[in-house]
């Protein structure tokens, strides 16, 4: 596992990796567009928005795939 640390606080580097949306849902076996709508009601985390792409962070893509998301 891999730590920053600053001055402010510590910042695991690992739980900042993110995938891109069309990467994401081919690791679930989706199209892109039903992940989508999976954000859309809610089934899966929302995206994180860089410069109007949308990226998923993959401790989100891993807890759905563990099936944790729907203890949520």
């Amino acid at each position: 596992m891999h730590t920053h640390t600053n001055t402010q606080t510590n910042i695991n580097t690992d739980s900042m990796s993110l995938i891109a949306h069309q990467k994401a849902a081919k690791v679930c076996g989706i199209s892109g567009r039903t992940l989508t709508r999976w954000v859309a009601a809610g089934t899966f985390a929302s995206p994180i928005n860089i410069n109007g792409r949308k990226y998923y962070r993959i401790l989100d893509l891993n807890d759905f795939l563990s099936g944790k998301q729907n203890e949520k």
